[in-house]
């Protein structure tokens, strides 16, 4: 049996033989801590060992994720938005509002559409995860779409910015920094994809 085939290990912090080796320093995400983890001759006690239960417990804690992942890069993503709506509706060009063009207003429209239905697949997954109903479709679904519509997000509101995207007294610039460093964080695009239609096929 696969699933029971693979035993988890409790390695707790000060073990000796594990080191935490230079912190990565991302673009963004500066309020997150990033280590490369190295495990050298560490000796784990036997009542450390989670028997027959490593890759359900590493599954569970990818699906749990990966779900929290959708809800963050949805918030990420309506705080973009709601950056560059209130910068459309004050930046006067001509007398008037660059919201009042519909080269800015429509592609907000369809991104403030893409947010919401980002959202109810989040949803959709939280509320199967805690059904415990078979939900990794949906899981890396809703983690996928999420993530392609916060990077839609910040470059739409970079781009409407356009010279302030980049300026530091705006948020949209770390917004853009923070989503860029966060988007692969538990398994990229492609990996989402294969899950989706190892599912469909299944």
């Amino acid at each position: 049996n696969e699933v029971e085939s693979i035993s988890a290990f409790i390695v707790e912090k000060g073990t000796p033989g594990l080191i935490l080796e230079k912190h990565l320093k991302m673009m963004g995400l500066k309020g997150h801590r990033s280590y490369n983890i190295t495990l050298d001759k560490v000796k784990v006690p036997k009542e450390n060992r989670i028997e027959k239960a490593g890759l359900r417990l590493a599954l569970n804690v990818l699906n749990t994720t990966r779900i929290s992942l959708a809800f963050g890069f949805v918030g990420l993503a309506r705080a973009a938005l709601e950056a560059v709506v209130d910068f459309a509706k004050n930046r006067i060009i001509r007398g008037k509002p660059i919201s009042e063009h519909q080269a800015i207003s429509f592609p907000i429209a369809e991104l403030a559409t893409e947010i919401d239905a980002a959202r109810l697949l989040a949803y959709r997954a939280a509320v199967m995860d805690e059904k415990d109903a078979r939900h990794r479709k949906e899981t890396s679904m809703a983690k996928n779409y999420a993530g392609n519509i916060m990077i839609k997000s910040v470059d739409l509101a970079s781009r409407i910015l356009a010279g302030y995207g980049t300026d530091t007294e705006y948020p949209v610039e770390r917004y853009l920094r923070d989503a860029y460093s966060w988007v692969a964080a538990q398994g990229t695009r492609e990996v989402q994809n294969l899950v989706i239609s190892r599912e469909i096929f299944r």
